[in-house]
């Protein structure tokens, strides 16, 4: 245990001056090493608790704020707890936003990043988050990228990695590839640009391979919201179904094949439908059809793909003039293209059965396709589908279906797939959403791919020895912001010679996308200056899986399922220990803030707005009124951005209501998993709370410093009611505030200590005249202090030292509630007279129910109801209900 003696006496009339206190504690917590991780013992359980580290744009947002302390609220609890805690910190440092950042003003990645990171260090630190600084890992860094280039070597061998050509989502505004769960309703995850599509090489993760076992694995994962598991099982998207051949019917040589969970409707198909750049499309199209068919396919590869697909939209398509044969009744079936059906989705082919889907209905009643009923809801209904509305999409039984007749949905789908295995026809299969992780972009600011690319040899992994593979100068780049891979412009790097043959060879110049560094970090923090791998197995054995990891829900898909593969391929690989990398995963809402805007001039700065007191408060444009209009602005509730002039600066709050007030109100406007609206006087609530709370210490601090703290135990003075009243709230305070923590909901101890505040004032504790006796007032203001230091641990630890604590704070255990103590004298009970409430009694918590019937017979409010009445039953649930009944 520390023995800090650093606690300043303070005259009593001081203030509580949060700067002086918060500069102290963060030099003393950095002097003295206190956040260095223990080794775990029996004793002293690990406890690995992670936020996903920061890309460090030089500034933390309110996000980060919130995030980093509920972290940090965990990790000070659980080392009160004597457990032995892992809690570090990096950067996230590669990636776009250096790159364009260097395109537009020329200031190297090289230079800017280290700036940013100490900036951003710098900030975390004024917050007082208990980070081990010497776990830090920074992603550019050489001694870290080094280990993406020996995994990618590992990963290759293993066949995990391989080449391919690829229609890839392109981003114009950040010119770059994007994985598919990088991109939003068509949109840049990052820069929110619309994106293209285009067709080019690239390197890929089989992470289909997986698909299984991360599906399966959500079912363990029970510490994970519903809301993050069911969106991975979304995207993994397995489904159970039948693979059919539908032959050609002026070709036999050549079919189409179609994928689909609905077997039991294959004799409702009346028209097979395919993407317009499907393999066989353009020799489908007949001359007749040939100007119509090939404007369509031109006219689809312009239209973006998450508009073909959008649900409500337009459904269209061109029939091709070719048929295909119904592998049961061997009708001609007619082939279209259609806008709605991907080429890389599944087989680029669907069966169009209209009465039973209803995108199928909608596209076939647009086109006067015909409609066929195979499925009713009972053997007596009478389908017909000349009186369809809308397509009957639930299972039912089979009418219409030759020997499948009379069939439920259920028994058809089995025996309809076993009828086209048999006949070399068709067979089951399961497919899924999810599709392998593209991840070479074609960048600098990036880990580059260590691949030499020979003439004789073609793709050659680089030599472990020869890495790491280093990236170029900066001023050695061209940045052009075309598209085209910046490391192709370094002749000195681009070319080299073939580890296999010695011939003269290109190195691969495309780098790999940020993802890859956030999918295995939180191994690298186990022992980031280990030279000899990118971790120890035994050391992951001892620390891994996380216990507690926390960030935002948008990495729900991408950085969530990336991390949980990669953890899973080097468990196969025999790197790792574990399969999943996270117990407990705790998603924080968003904080939100008004923004205002204008139709005209987009949002504004609170400069450049006005407001004017009328009814109601109205906002205006300046600019506007500066071109004699008045436009009323747009006032909405949205995420905090600089884009929308909405955000808050959190160093601005530290420097005017201190670190301690920023944690707390972070942590008490709103549940950890709720977003949060910002409100100013809510800020300067929390801080009036602290100010009141120090000037409460500060009566008593003299003359308890030395007193011994009372013991429960030893009994050794006589208490009063005062001093038991005192107690009483001091130790169901202690046992609200250990509950809330453990259930995660952290909002509610501030109101905790706020009441807990109130209730001392109440009871005279601020008056120097106080009686409370000094032993009482010494377990009081020490046990405050100790709950309230994984909230406010710059104010918690200054009293704590006030008050006569010893060493820092986060070396004293956790205190435990009395039970004893927290036993109520009195009890409240409600009384009801034939199931009504009719009153509640204030009785002795030893009051017998003869007692307390006796006294509800005399009371005021109850004695009416039993007068003159033959009392039937008396029922008494303990401590909560005495329930009479009369005639």
């Amino acid at each position: 245990m520390s023995t800090l003696q650093t606690h300043t006496s303070y005259p009593m009339d001081e203030k509580y001056n949060f700067t002086a206190i918060e500069k102290k504690w963060q030099k003393a917590w950095n002097d003295s090493n206190v956040f260095a991780t223990p080794k775990p013992s029996e004793q002293h359980p690990k406890r690995y608790i992670l936020n996903m580290f920061p890309y460090p744009s030089g500034h933390l947002h309110m996000g980060h704020v919130r995030a980093l302390t509920i972290g940090d609220v965990l990790a000070r609890y659980a080392r009160a707890q004597g457990l032995s805690v892992l809690h570090p910190m990096g950067f996230d440092s590669f990636g776009l936003p250096a790159e364009n950042a260097a395109m537009k003003d020329g200031v190297s990645p090289e230079i800017r990043t280290p700036q940013n990171i100490a900036s951003m260090k710098q900030q975390i630190e004024q917050l007082g988050i208990s980070y081990d600084w010497s776990k830090e890992i920074i992603t550019s860094s050489k001694t870290y990228y080094l280990w993406n280039q020996w995994l990618f070597l590992k990963f290759l061998k293993a066949g995990l990695i391989y080449r391919r050509e690829s229609t890839v989502n392109f981003c114009t505004h950040c010119n770059t590839v994007l994985a598919n769960e990088q991109v939003e309703d068509g949109q840049c995850w990052r820069c929110s640009n619309s994106i293209i599509y285009k067709k080019i090489p690239e390197w890929a993760f089989k992470i289909t391979q997986f698909a299984d076992d991360l599906l399966d694995g959500l079912a363990d994962l029970n510490l994970w919201s519903d809301r993050i598991t069911s969106m991975q099982r979304t995207w993994i998207g397995r489904s159970l179904g039948a693979q059919i051949k539908f032959t050609i019917a002026h070709d036999p040589t050549q079919s189409i094949d179609v994928f689909t969970t609905r077997a039991d409707t294959l004799m409702g198909v009346t028209f097979i439908s395919i993407a317009p750049d499907h393999q066989l499309a353009q020799t489908l199209i007949t001359p007749v059809q040939k100007e119509q068919a090939f404007a369509f396919i031109e006219q689809m590869a312009k239209t973006d793909k998450i508009e073909r697909i959008k649900e409500g939209g337009n459904k269209q398509g061109v029939f091709t003039g070719s048929y295909c044969i119904h592998p049961v009744t061997k009708n001609h079936v007619p082939i279209w293209l259609a806008n709605f059906v991907l080429s890389d989705y599944g087989t680029g082919a669907v069966m169009g059965v209209p009465a039973h889907d209803a995108r199928d209905f909608e596209f076939a009643h647009q086109y006067q396709l015909p409609l066929q009923v195979v499925i009713q809801k009972s053997d007596k209904e009478n389908a017909d589908a000349t009186h369809l509305t809308k397509a009957m999409t639930e299972p039912g039984i089979l009418i219409n279906s030759s020997i499948f007749n009379g069939l439920d949905s259920e028994q058809a789908k089995t025996k309809i797939i076993s009828f086209l295995t048999d006949n070399n026809l068709g067979q089951a299969k399961t497919t899924y959403h999810l599709r392998d992780w593209g991840f070479s972009r074609q960048r600098y600011w990036g880990t580059p791919i260590p691949i030499i690319h020979c003439k004789e040899h073609g793709a050659v992994p680089v030599r472990e020895t020869d890495l790491p593979v280093e990236l170029p100068a900066f001023e050695r780049v061209q940045l052009t912001g075309t598209g085209t891979a910046p490391l192709s412009s370094v002749a000195e790097f681009v070319n080299t010679t073939c580890p296999e043959c010695g011939a003269k060879a290109t190195r691969e110049i495309e780098t790999m996308d940020t993802f890859v560094d956030s999918a295995w970090y939180f191994f690298r923090y186990l022992e980031p200056q280990l030279n000899t791998a990118p971790f120890n197995y035994d050391t992951a054995r001892t620390w891994l899986p996380m216990d507690i990891y926390i960030g935002g829900p948008e990495h729900a898909v991408a950085h969530l399922l990336y991390f949980r593969f990669f953890t899973r391929a080097l468990y196969q690989l025999g790197l790792s220990p574990i399969q999943e990398p996270a117990k407990q995963l705790i998603t924080q809402g968003m904080v939100l803030a008004y923004s205002y805007k204008c139709t005209e001039h987009g949002y504004l700065k609170p400069a450049e707005r006005t407001e004017s007191k009328e009814q109601e408060t109205v906002f205006y444009c300046v600019p506007c009124m500066q071109m004699q209009k008045k436009t009323r602005l747009l006032v909405q509730m949205e995420k905090m951005s600089k884009s929308k002039h909405n955000g808050v600066d959190p160093q601005a709050i530290c420097q005017d209501y201190g670190a301690d007030t920023a944690r707390m109100y972070m942590l008490f406007a709103a549940p950890v998993d709720k977003d949060l609206e910002y409100q100013d006087r809510a800020v300067e609530g929390v801080s009036r709370f602290l100010a009141r709370l120090y000037r409460l210490y500060m009566h008593h601090a003299p003359k308890i410093k030395h007193t011994p703290i009372y013991q429960a135990k030893s009994n050794q003075i006589t208490l009063t009611d005062t001093d038991n009243e005192l107690r009483k709230i001091l130790h169901k305070t202690i046992k609200r505030v250990t509950e809330s923590i453990e259930k995660l909901n952290l909002n509610v101890n501030v109101a905790a200590f706020m009441e807990l505040c109130n209730e001392a004032y109440k009871l005279n504790v601020h008056l120097p005249e106080c009686s409370i006796q000094p032993a009482i007032l010494k377990e009081f203001f020490i046990y405050f202090s100790q709950i309230l230091a994984p909230y406010a641990p710059h104010l918690a630890e200054e009293l704590f030292g006030l008050s006569g604590g010893q060493g820092f704070i986060q070396d004293s255990p956790w205190p435990r509630y009395d039970e004893q103590a927290i036993i109520e004298d009195t009890l409240t009970i409600a009384v009801q007279i034939n199931g009504k409430l009719r009153g509640e009694l204030k009785v002795s918590a030893e009051a017998s129910s003869e007692d307390i019937f006796m006294a509800a017979s005399a009371h005021e409010k109850i004695k009416p109801y039993l007068d003159n009445k033959t009392i039937n039953k008396k029922i008494y649930v303990k401590n909560k209900l005495l329930s009479i009944v009369v005639t």
